[in-house]
């Protein structure tokens, strides 16, 4: 598969990280959006640089008078009082005319002021002589009050959200990160939205126009900006950085050597402001628990990159060792940390439910490694500095303790488990076995819930589709049957991305008017399809089958699937015909297929009558309602068929 060096590098610079779960493999899309995927693995980010609740905007909003705000003439009140909310004392502020904005007398640290359709915006400094909103309690001219800020709660802001004023809302009730990166954003954020014309945002007269003394004020933001960017790229471009873990130890770390870049590589630098270099570094031994571990860092140091730091440990025995997880990350350039994490994300009461919930315990302490290896930011950092690093071997030995520890996950048998939850969707998943018997009863050897065992007379077909009594066609006749099906013209069979489930139902039902017993096969897992161009990926795909007698009198199952064949093809062959980027293969499940078979690194392989339209089709969905959007969704794609 070709990587995109560029492309790769432009979306981890442009990222920026938050925290979250993205369950990416117990979410079964629907039609548009089922099928085509990129890497399918389960993710939870380090919250180690994210600007939670409000962000930057909010806090600059923070300054803003909100909802009902109006702009008034400032020519009609060239000097006005102004009371910020962490002033006491009212200063009064004059209009400096040529560019509309008040220059208010604050000691050291004067304080400027505009009047636009938001409102009133304050601009000044904070204990660290930093570019900062401030507050603004109230407005006054000539006697009448020209805005009053309204009563709110830490916390909340003002406008948009709390942002750096109102302090981190939402999730942001931890604590606002204090690194290098947030630190220049907020201060490049701050600079540039006050000194840009809202009503037209290509007039610089703003940075350009004013008195002298307006000039000499905004001289020195730009100075200030033009240094914080200045310290940014000293720091970001260091070759190696101390690293202190949240057990307390520190480390030194190292940069591996990149690799000599193409000249497109280099314009690409130059034209993005980003420099494209090996971000493996080989650091100081840690010792847990009275052992001694090699360490891997990965780290893409450039501002808002999705690869924020992690800490890997490695065993010879394991692979991996156990976890470490990084509190800072210095730069003997900068005061500033470039990561400053307020507290160690994996003690946050989500993080260990979703260990418990995602990976069984029988793994022991691999459970935390497999979360951190499954995480497709993790996927897409091998795959980047593979390319980028030269010969690395601290980058070679974590590939292979990674590909340790998922064949560990791989190797694990797990019990399967089907629900029914909100209007009746059938939800299959693969279950810790020891745990398995607390979750429902068991039906031939599946876990149920109590919706499922109520409803089991409408589903137990498809967990274990019943063929006692067999109707078999030949060989010749199932050939027929594919012929026929690439005659369909009404389906779009030139359209790989998705539609699948369409393809298959309207199939069945069309066979099935012929006299054929038809089931359909359906797999689940991270799956490609190898010499396609582009790359057909797939998160699940279904196809018909039909039962043959063969010349031994054995029954075998024939799958029809012109979207990959030009005949009827084992199941085997049809299996075999997706790579899966799991480290065991496929294993036969009852229907619904397990939808977290790829975070288990193996694909699911399941068989169920001819009725089902989707995985997570609901029990009371009517036929009719099938085939209406097996019908609608042939007539969307077939348009987008390649010529």
């Amino acid at each position: 598969m070709k990587i995109n060096l560029l492309l790769l590098s432009f979306v981890l610079v442009q990222s920026t990280v938050f925290a979250q779960v993205q369950d990416l493999d117990q979410y079964n899309q629907y039609p548009g959006q089922e099928q085509q995927q990129g890497p399918q693995k389960d993710s939870f980010n380090s919250p180690s640089n994210t600007p939670f609740g409000g962000g930057i905007f909010g806090g600059m909003t923070g300054g803003f008078p909100g909802m009902g705000a109006t702009k008034i003439n400032p020519d009609d009140h060239p000097q006005i009082t102004v009371k910020l909310a962490n002033n006491q004392s009212s200063v009064k502020c004059n209009l400096d005319k040529e560019v509309k904005v008040y220059i208010c007398p604050n000691g050291d640290k004067p304080v400027l002021v505009k009047n636009s359709p938001f409102g009133f915006t304050a601009l000044s400094r904070d204990k660290e002589n930093a570019p900062a909103f401030a507050p603004i309690e109230n407005v006054v001219a000539d006697g009448k009050t020209l805005y009053a800020a309204p009563t709110i709660s830490p916390g909340m802001g003002m406008g948009m959200g709390g942002g750096m004023m109102g302090g981190y809302g939402g999730a942001g009730a931890f604590v606002k990160p204090s690194d290098l990166s947030t630190k220049y954003n907020e201060s490049v954020m701050l600079i540039d939205a006050f000194f840009t014309n809202p009503e037209n945002r290509s007039d610089n007269s703003l940075k350009t126009k004013g008195s002298t003394q307006y000039k000499s004020i905004v001289q020195a933001y730009m100075h200030d900006r033009e240094e914080a960017k200045a310290e940014l790229d000293r720091a970001y471009n260091e070759k190696s950085y101390k690293v202190q873990l949240f057990n307390g130890q520190e480390i030194s770390c190292e940069r591996g050597e990149t690799r000599e870049l193409t000249n497109q590589e280099r314009d690409y630098q130059r034209q993005m402001s980003y420099q494209i270099k090996c971000g493996s570094f080989k650091c100081d031994p840690v010792t847990i628990d009275g052992k001694t571990y090699q360490a891997t860092m990965l780290y893409d140091s450039a501002p808002n990159s999705m690869i924020q730091g992690t800490i890997h440990l490695l065993d010879e025995k394991d692979g991996i060792g156990p976890t470490a997880t990084i509190k800072k990350i210095t730069s003997p350039n900068s005061k500033t940390p470039l990561v400053d994490v307020p507290y160690d994300y994996k003690k946050l009461p989500m993080y260990g439910d979703y260990i418990k919930a995602s990976v069984p315990q029988s793994l022991g302490q691999d459970r935390d490694k497999v979360v951190t290896y499954k995480d497709p930011n993790f996927e897409q950092a091998i795959v980047y500095y593979k390319n980028v690093c030269k010969d690395n071997k601290a980058l070679n030995d974590l590939v292979d303790g990674k590909k340790k520890v998922l064949k560990k996950l791989g190797d694990l048998e797990l019990a399967e488990f089907i629900q029914v939850i909100g209007n009746g969707n059938l939800v299959g998943t693969f279950v810790d076995p020891k745990k398995a018997p607390e979750l429902g009863c068991i039906y031939q050897g599946v876990f149920l819930n109590a919706e499922a065992a109520k409803n089991l007379e409408r589903i137990k077909k498809n967990i274990h589709p019943d063929r006692s009594v067999e109707q078999t066609i030949t060989m010749e006749r199932a050939s027929e049957l594919f012929k026929k099906a690439q005659k369909m013209d009404d389906i779009a069979w030139k359209y790989k991305p998705d539609g699948c489930y369409a393809r298959a139902h309207l199939m069945a039902r069309r066979f099935e008017e012929e006299g054929v017993r038809v089931d359909k096969v359906w797999i689940k897992g991270d799956l490609y399809v190898p010499g396609t161009e582009p790359l057909i990926q797939w998160n699940f795909h279904v196809a018909p089958i039909v039962y043959v007698k063969n010349a031994k009198g054995e029954t075998q199952k024939m799958v029809i699937d012109p979207s990959l064949f030009d005949k009827p093809v084992t199941v085997e062959e049809w299996d075999n015909k997706m790579s899966k980027n799991t480290a065991r293969g496929s294993v036969v499940t009852a229907f619904p297929f397990p939808e977290n078979a790829a975070m288990m690194e193996r694909s699911a392989l399941s068989f169920s009558s001819s009725d089902p339209y989707l995985p997570r089709d609901s029990i009371y969905l009517s036929e009719q309602e099938k085939m209406d959007m097996a019908n609608e969704t042939m007539r969307m794609y077939k348009p987008l068929e390649p010529r």
